[in-house]
Protein backbone atom coordinates (compact mmCIF):
# COMPACT_ATOMS: atom_id res chain seq x y z
CA UNK A 1 0.00 0.00 0.00
CA UNK A 2 1.36 3.39 -0.93
CA UNK A 3 1.44 6.29 1.49
CA UNK A 4 -0.85 8.25 -0.83
CA UNK A 5 -3.42 5.45 -0.83
CA UNK A 6 -3.28 5.14 2.99
CA UNK A 7 -3.62 8.92 3.40
CA UNK A 8 -6.64 9.05 1.08
CA UNK A 9 -8.28 6.07 2.84
CA UNK A 10 -7.79 7.65 6.27
CA UNK A 11 -9.09 11.04 5.09
CA UNK A 12 -12.19 9.45 3.53
CA UNK A 13 -13.03 7.46 6.65
CA UNK A 14 -12.31 10.46 8.92
CA UNK A 15 -14.74 12.53 6.86
CA UNK A 16 -17.39 9.84 7.29
CA UNK A 17 -16.74 9.64 11.04
CA UNK A 18 -16.92 13.43 11.28
CA UNK A 19 -20.57 13.25 10.23
CA UNK A 20 -21.33 11.47 13.52
CA UNK A 21 -21.73 14.80 15.26
CA UNK A 22 -21.69 15.12 19.03
CA UNK A 23 -22.39 18.83 18.95
CA UNK A 24 -24.12 21.48 16.91
CA UNK A 25 -22.90 24.20 14.58
CA UNK A 26 -21.86 26.40 17.53
CA UNK A 27 -19.11 23.93 18.47
CA UNK A 28 -15.57 24.44 17.17
CA UNK A 29 -15.38 20.70 16.42
CA UNK A 30 -18.64 18.81 16.13
CA UNK A 31 -16.93 15.43 16.54
CA UNK A 32 -13.55 13.93 17.47
CA UNK A 33 -12.97 13.09 13.80
CA UNK A 34 -13.55 16.74 12.87
CA UNK A 35 -10.81 17.71 15.32
CA UNK A 36 -8.49 15.13 13.75
CA UNK A 37 -9.28 16.43 10.26
CA UNK A 38 -8.59 19.99 11.38
CA UNK A 39 -5.36 19.45 13.32
CA UNK A 40 -4.23 15.99 12.23
CA UNK A 41 -0.99 15.03 10.57
CA UNK A 42 -0.45 11.93 8.43
CA UNK A 43 2.45 9.57 9.17
CA UNK A 44 3.64 6.39 7.54
CA UNK A 45 4.35 3.41 9.83
CA UNK A 46 7.79 2.90 11.33
CA UNK A 47 9.32 -0.18 12.97
CA UNK A 48 9.19 -0.31 16.77
CA UNK A 49 12.38 1.47 17.96
CA UNK A 50 13.35 -1.08 20.63
CA UNK A 51 14.34 -4.75 20.40
CA UNK A 52 11.02 -6.23 21.53
CA UNK A 53 7.61 -4.82 20.58
CA UNK A 54 5.17 -4.57 23.55
CA UNK A 55 2.14 -5.68 21.41
CA UNK A 56 -0.40 -4.03 23.74
CA UNK A 57 -3.38 -4.77 21.49
CA UNK A 58 -6.55 -3.15 22.78
CA UNK A 59 -4.57 -0.96 25.20
CA UNK A 60 -3.30 1.71 22.82
CA UNK A 61 -4.31 4.76 24.86
CA UNK A 62 -2.81 3.52 28.14
CA UNK A 63 0.27 2.12 26.40
CA UNK A 64 0.93 5.34 24.47
CA UNK A 65 0.63 7.38 27.69
CA UNK A 66 3.08 5.05 29.43
CA UNK A 67 5.65 5.11 26.61
CA UNK A 68 5.37 8.89 26.21
CA UNK A 69 6.15 9.22 29.93
CA UNK A 70 8.88 6.60 29.90
CA UNK A 71 10.76 7.77 26.80
CA UNK A 72 9.80 11.45 26.64
CA UNK A 73 8.06 10.83 23.33
CA UNK A 74 5.14 12.84 21.97
CA UNK A 75 1.68 11.39 22.59
CA UNK A 76 -0.61 11.32 19.52
CA UNK A 77 -4.30 10.47 19.17
CA UNK A 78 -6.26 9.95 16.02
CA UNK A 79 -7.00 7.18 13.57
CA UNK A 80 -5.03 4.19 12.37
CA UNK A 81 -5.56 2.26 9.15
CA UNK A 82 -5.24 -1.53 9.32
CA UNK A 83 -5.68 -2.67 5.71
CA UNK A 84 -5.67 -6.41 6.51
CA UNK A 85 -8.47 -7.19 8.97
CA UNK A 86 -11.04 -10.00 9.09
CA UNK A 87 -14.25 -9.43 7.11
CA UNK A 88 -16.76 -7.28 8.94
CA UNK A 89 -14.11 -5.49 11.02
CA UNK A 90 -13.40 -1.78 10.51
CA UNK A 91 -10.18 -0.85 8.77
CA UNK A 92 -9.93 2.58 10.43
CA UNK A 93 -10.45 3.16 14.14
CA UNK A 94 -9.60 5.39 17.11
CA UNK A 95 -6.02 4.91 18.21
CA UNK A 96 -3.12 6.39 20.17
CA UNK A 97 0.61 6.11 19.53
CA UNK A 98 3.82 8.07 20.08
CA UNK A 99 6.33 10.00 18.03
CA UNK A 100 9.99 9.52 18.85
CA UNK A 101 12.40 12.44 19.14
CA UNK A 102 13.19 12.12 15.43
CA UNK A 103 9.48 12.24 14.50
CA UNK A 104 8.91 8.60 13.60
CA UNK A 105 5.99 6.46 14.77
CA UNK A 106 6.40 4.31 17.87
CA UNK A 107 3.18 2.33 18.25
CA UNK A 108 3.22 0.17 21.40
CA UNK A 109 -0.08 -1.52 20.53
CA UNK A 110 -0.08 -2.41 16.84
CA UNK A 111 2.71 -4.80 15.83
CA UNK A 112 5.07 -3.84 13.03
CA UNK A 113 3.64 -4.40 9.56
CA UNK A 114 -0.04 -4.18 10.54
CA UNK A 115 -0.68 -0.44 10.08
CA UNK A 116 -1.00 1.20 6.68
CA UNK A 117 -0.94 4.76 8.00
CA UNK A 118 -1.76 7.10 10.85
CA UNK A 119 -3.73 10.35 10.98
CA UNK A 120 -3.51 12.06 14.34
CA UNK A 121 -3.08 15.06 16.56
CA UNK A 122 0.22 15.34 18.47
CA UNK A 123 -0.17 16.85 21.94
CA UNK A 124 2.37 18.58 24.14
CA UNK A 125 3.29 16.73 27.30
CA UNK A 126 2.25 19.77 29.35
CA UNK A 127 -1.28 19.60 27.91
CA UNK A 128 -1.46 15.81 28.18
CA UNK A 129 -0.34 15.83 31.81
CA UNK A 130 -2.81 18.58 32.72
CA UNK A 131 -5.83 16.59 31.54
CA UNK A 132 -7.97 15.61 34.55
CA UNK A 133 -9.12 12.25 33.12
CA UNK A 134 -5.73 11.23 31.78
CA UNK A 135 -5.26 7.89 33.51
CA UNK A 136 -5.14 5.45 30.63
CA UNK A 137 -7.92 7.08 28.65
CA UNK A 138 -8.07 9.08 25.48
CA UNK A 139 -7.65 12.81 25.68
CA UNK A 140 -10.32 13.74 23.14
CA UNK A 141 -10.35 11.72 19.98
CA UNK A 142 -12.16 8.62 21.18
CA UNK A 143 -15.33 8.72 19.15
CA UNK A 144 -18.82 7.42 19.76
CA UNK A 145 -17.86 3.80 19.00
CA UNK A 146 -14.89 3.69 21.36
CA UNK A 147 -14.88 1.52 24.49
CA UNK A 148 -13.40 4.47 26.36
CA UNK A 149 -15.50 6.79 28.49
CA UNK A 150 -16.37 10.12 26.96
CA UNK A 151 -15.91 12.84 29.56
CA UNK A 152 -17.14 16.38 30.10
CA UNK A 153 -13.59 17.61 29.50
CA UNK A 154 -13.57 15.94 26.08
CA UNK A 155 -16.84 17.66 25.24
CA UNK A 156 -15.55 21.07 26.36
CA UNK A 157 -12.53 20.75 24.07
CA UNK A 158 -14.78 19.91 21.13
CA UNK A 159 -17.15 22.74 22.04
CA UNK A 160 -14.50 25.45 22.56
CA UNK A 161 -11.41 24.12 20.77
CA UNK A 162 -7.97 23.18 21.97
CA UNK A 163 -6.34 25.59 24.40
CA UNK A 164 -3.12 27.40 23.50
CA UNK A 165 -0.12 25.14 23.94
CA UNK A 166 -2.02 21.88 23.42
CA UNK A 167 -0.59 21.01 20.01
CA UNK A 168 2.92 19.74 19.58
CA UNK A 169 4.49 21.41 16.55
CA UNK A 170 5.41 18.85 13.93
CA UNK A 171 5.39 18.43 10.18
CA UNK A 172 3.95 15.85 7.85
CA UNK A 173 6.24 12.84 7.72
CA UNK A 174 5.57 11.48 4.23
Amino acid sequence: MTAEHAKAWLARDAELLATLSLGDDTWVHQSPADLVLTHGVFWTPSPWPHAQHPKRLGECFAAAHEWADREGWTYVEGLVLLPEVPPGMPHVFDHAWCLTADGTIADPAVPDGWAGGYLGVPYTNAFRNAMPERAGTALITAGPFSRLPYTSHNTEILRHGLPPGALHTTTEEI
